[in-house]
């Protein structure tokens, strides 16, 4: 994947949009760019961690979705990118859409965010003192086995 400044500020832009369709593409496409570690720096630096963590209570269900799994594609492997998300504001708003939430797909990939953050063990106590630990008991009994596969990985 090249890496452009131009690009990412530009998607930037368009994660600002109100239009759920727009919005959605663009959480889709900061999904597909995260493969690249220049680009989750240079995500962090321009505040798309932000962005996507107040579209995780975004009123459409597509638009919680795409953030849900843009963020879990920027945290693999990037502790710099876990520090973004657990020292956001809007954490606890993830963590009541974990607890309401009745996406498989949201709640699999809220679940993969927080197991991408646990494995960092400075950032294991901020989780457990946020009562992310009930929140993802929860999923253990969703009917999917994807969501129960998450949650059992990240507690």
């Amino acid at each position: 994947i090249l890496h452009d400044n131009e690009i990412e500020t530009t998607i930037m832009t368009v994660i600002g949009a109100e239009h759920a369709g727009e919005l959605a593409q663009a959480c889709r496409t900061v999904s597909t760019l995260a493969a690249n570690p220049l680009v989750k720096e240079t995500f962090t630096k321009i505040g798309v961690i932000q962005a996507l963590m107040k579209l995780i209570a975004h009123e459409d269900q597509g638009v919680q979705e795409m953030s849900a799994l843009s963020l879990a594609n920027l945290s693999l492997n990037s502790k710099v990118v876990c520090i973004d998300i657990i020292q956001d504001e809007h954490m606890s708003q993830l963590v009541e859409v974990l607890e309401q939430s009745t996406s498989p797909r949201i709640l699999s990939y809220l679940a993969t965010v927080i197991f991408n953050i646990v494995k960092f063990e400075p950032l294991r106590e901020q989780l457990v003192a946020l009562n992310v630990t009930q929140s993802l008991s929860t999923c253990l009994t969703n009917r999917d086995s994807d969501v129960c596969i998450s949650a059992c990985k990240a507690l």
